[in-house]
């Protein structure tokens, strides 16, 4: 059968308790500390992630809230736009109205004037013809 040899097992305890110590002293613990300070880092980079993020977020917010500001400003300014513009075509059609109303009563007048002078010229030279005719035809002048 095997046989244990107590000092050699003694030997391989202390030495195996000597190896755990100093690989907890050399190696675990600059290991451990050194993935407490990553983690420490990836923490802190999270929440100036998050921070990031959420002032993002509010600016693209503002931002939006500012656009359709601006959009609802810019159609009350087109709709007071367009009724102004609706109101000076209004006005000028009235202008352009009373003012071809006024050359038409104008054209009237001036052609009702002259209506008359020309029944007044043809008055006289109707009965100018009349009285030529009647002294053609009577064969003496008359008056």
């Amino acid at each position: 059968m095997l046989e244990i040899n107590p000092a050699a097992l003694l030997i391989q305890i202390a030495n195996f308790l000597i190896l755990l110590f100093l690989l907890n002293k050399l190696l675990f613990k600059p290991i451990r500390s050194v993935l407490a300070e990553r983690a420490g880092k990836i923490q802190t980079l999270a929440e100036a992630a998050g921070s990031f993020e959420a002032r993002a977020s509010s600016s693209e917010r503002e931002i939006r809230d500012g656009r359709e500001a601006s959009r609802r400003a810019g159609l009350a300014e087109k709709d007071r736009l367009k009724g102004e513009a609706q109101e000076e075509e209004r006005r000028v059609m009235e202008e352009a109205l009373k003012a071809s109303s006024r050359k038409v009563e104008e054209a009237r007048k001036q052609a009702e004037a002259s209506m008359a002078s020309v029944r007044e010229a043809l008055n006289v030279q109707v009965e100018a013809l009349s009285r030529e005719a009647a002294a053609t035809i009577l064969g003496r002048s008359v008056r």
